[in-house]
């Protein structure tokens, strides 16, 4: 890819010489029209080739000096002092260059005295306007790496804020995942001492786990159901046979990269406001299929749902208005994310992004 961008770069270089000489070319044939002289075209677009053409030749070093003393704080004054000697050294090796260009496409030979005098005649006529053009590509060059610059710094400008507020979002949501398991822990305390012990257990491991990929925005999904299935473990000693939980992830969407820590707070969700509030046992449903370029996740229960005209206006909890606001930052219009109450009772909660899996998946 990079091979390609550099030759496309020196293609178009390349291209914008030749499109000086064709106009150049024209010129000339006026020039020495208006003035009575043996004007023809091809004569006139040798001439012009092999002036800019030797420009051409010597672009890449130009540039490269751009690039190596560049008119940035605080050292222009250096880059300067570089510039004027190098600006009249290419002037004049341009002038060699067209000479000899000359010779060739135009008489087809080589003579010392014709070389001389063709020699002090185009370094009369181009050598200061050669000079014009020396600080022309300099300064083309210069204006380029400033605008780039500008956008690049733009950019990274952007992703460093966004990288603060997404962290900033997880930072809100480990303490509300934490707090609502110790919660847990603390009422069965009372009741099952065997139990509130196991559930610590499982919560050191769950915390390990996220520690470990705390500075992570996306990870695998099968990384992300692993991380699942240790708050379920959690969840399962709390509810015992009341929690049922049913998985449906089809194999090509495993390796798919997913928001870190995005179906917890779903699974939490519904457990908390759906099987929480039955009476009898509940189900909850992860799904996570591909549709075309997209990555589909669900989290479904039979709990109590929605209430009766509430799928527009729903009040979200920091698990859910996190989840949103995590969805926007990294994917932006590029995602969906909705909430509606299913037929047979319950809430469905769907989320769409974007699929990319790593290379080789």
């Amino acid at each position: 890819m990079n091979d390609k961008r550099h030759w496309l770069k020196w293609g178009l270089i390349f291209g914008c010489w030749t499109l000086a000489s064709i106009i150049y070319t024209s010129h000339l044939y006026v020039f020495h029209s208006v003035f009575g002289d043996l004007a023809s075209w091809g004569r006139e677009l040798a001439e012009a080739l092999a002036d800019f053409y030797s420009w051409a030749v010597l672009c890449p070093f130009i540039l490269y000096l751009a690039r190596r003393f560049p008119f940035k704080r605080p050292n222009w004054q250096r880059s300067l002092l570089v510039h004027i000697p190098a600006g009249l050294f290419f002037s004049l090796i341009q002038v060699i260059i067209h000479t000899a260009a000359d010779q060739m496409l135009i008489h087809g030979h080589y003579s010392p005295a014709v070389l001389t005098k063709e020699f002090y005649l185009l370094f009369g006529r181009t050598y200061h306007f050669g000079l014009l053009v020396y600080w022309l590509i300099i300064s083309i060059d210069q204006a380029f790496r400033y605008y780039t610059d500008r956008e690049l710094s733009a950019s990274q400008m952007e992703t460093r804020l966004a990288q603060a507020q997404l962290q900033a979002l997880r930072m809100q949501l480990h303490p509300h995942f934490l707090f609502n398991t110790l919660h847990t822990i603390s009422a069965l305390m009372h009741q099952d001492v065997k139990a509130a012990d196991e559930m610590i257990a499982r919560l050191s491991d769950l915390l390990r786990m996220s520690l470990a990929m705390n500075d992570i925005h996306e990870v695998e999904l099968k990384r992300e159901i692993e991380f699942l299935d240790k708050y379920l473990e959690i969840e399962r000693i709390r509810f015992q046979d009341r929690l049922t939980v049913r998985m449906e992830i089809a194999p090509e969407t495993l390796d798919a990269f997913v928001p870190n820590l995005i179906l917890q707070p779903l699974v939490e969700n519904s457990i908390r406001h759906g099987i929480a509030k039955r009476r009898g046992a509940g189900r909850v449903e992860i799904r996570a299929e591909r549709q075309n370029e997209m990555l589909r996740l669900q989290v479904l229960d039979n709990g109590a749902g929605l209430p009766a005209g509430a799928q527009t206006d729903v009040k979200e909890g920091i698990g859910l208005s996190n989840t949103r606001a995590r969805l926007a930052h990294l994917y932006g219009p590029q995602h969906q994310f909705e909430m509606r109450r299913c037929a047979e009772g319950g809430l469905e909660v769907t989320l769409a992004i974007p699929f990319h899996a790593a290379l080789g998946a």
